[in-house]
């Protein structure tokens, strides 16, 4: 019961499947859904999208520190 629960709420989530039809859905079907090429295209731009604000975050942290360590220089050069 559990492992159905738990597949019907990952359809509902991930589906746009409202909960009452994804509960009536075999776990065979739910798992062919998870499973397919397209559901992976989605996974895999999810990820790709997720690394590049990663990227961005990162850089925007690198120049957040140089400027940090351009104001000590600044500093100590008194």
């Amino acid at each position: 019961m559990a492992d159905l629960q738990g597949q019907a709420s990952c359809l509902t989530l991930h589906g746009a499947t409202p909960l009452p039809l994804a509960l009536n859905t075999p776990i065979s079907a739910v798992a062919d859904f998870f499973a397919s090429e397209p559901f992976q295209g989605r996974l895999k731009e999810i990820d790709a999208r997720h690394k590049g604000a990663l990227l961005l975050h990162q850089r925007i942290d690198a120049v957040l520190r140089a400027i940090g360590n351009l104001g000590q220089a600044l500093v100590r050069r008194r």
